[in-house]
């Protein structure tokens, strides 16, 4: 990755518009995030069960859905365009357990990069 900010968007969706929802997320809204100025990569995740040895280990409340942003520095979040197209349209009354966070990296170790 080669930004060094990175927007993190957890959460979870109803059951009955989950279907709707992934459509619109990767055919409208990822494209039309990752187009902002600023934006660099847009990826989304779901989430799995943990392996049997790390069952327990919990810090909060557990999101199906992750998107993890990456961005030239935190001031793509505050452009226009980002403020614009932010948001979970008409799924926003299906949208649960949201958590949105921005990091800054500080440090990146890579397999053969040592």
């Amino acid at each position: 990755m080669l930004g060094k900010t990175r927007l993190l968007l957890r959460f979870n969706i109803a059951a009955e518009k989950e279907e709707a929802l992934n459509k619109w997320y990767d055919e409208v809204h990822l494209p039309s995030i990752v187009a902002c100025p600023g934006f660099l990569s847009g990826r989304r995740f779901r989430s799995i069960p943990l392996p049997t040895k790390a069952k327990g280990i919990s810090m909060g409340k557990e999101a199906k859905y992750m998107t993890l942003y990456e961005m030239e520095s935190p001031a793509a979040y505050e452009t226009q365009e980002f403020q614009r197209a932010r948001g979970f349209s008409e799924f926003v009354p299906f949208i649960s357990d949201l958590t949105l966070e921005l990091f800054e990296e500080i440090k990146c170790i890579e397999k053969g990069s040592q």
